[in-house]
C-alpha cells in the first residue's frame, strides 16, 4: 500500500470513528470496545506509515479519550472539519 493510500484510509476511518462517535465512545469519553477495534486498526496504519507517531499513538491507547482521539486526528484531518464532524456528524 502506498503513502498516498495509507493516508486516505487513515483519513477515512477517523472520519468514520468521529462522525459516529457516540457509537464508539462511552458516555464518559472514552473508547469502547468497538471503538478500541477500530482505533486500532487507523493505529497500525499510522505507525506503518509514520513510526516516529508511535509516541503519540501509546498515549491514546493508555488513556483512550476522545479529546486524545481528536489530538490524533487533527494530523490527517483538517482542525475545523474535525470539530464539526465530532459536533454534527459528516458535514459533507
Amino acid at each position: 500500500m502506498n503513502s498516498e493510500t495509507s493516508h486516505k484510509n487513515i483519513e477515512s476511518l477517523l472520519t468514520k470513528l468521529l462522525t459516529n462517535y457516540t457509537l464508539f465512545f462511552s458516555k464518559d469519553g472514552l473508547l469502547n470496545s468497538e471503538g478500541r477495534k477500530l482505533f486500532e486498526l487507523i493505529a497500525r496504519l499510522i505507525i506503518a506509515e509514520n513510526p516516529e507517531r508511535k509516541g503519540l499513538i501509546v498515549k491514546v491507547r493508555k488513556n483512550p479519550t476522545l479529546e486524545n482521539v481528536i489530538k490524533v486526528a487533527v494530523m490527517y484531518i483538517d482542525e475545523e472539519l474535525v470539530n464539526a464532524l465530532v459536533r454534527d456528524g459528516d458535514p459533507l
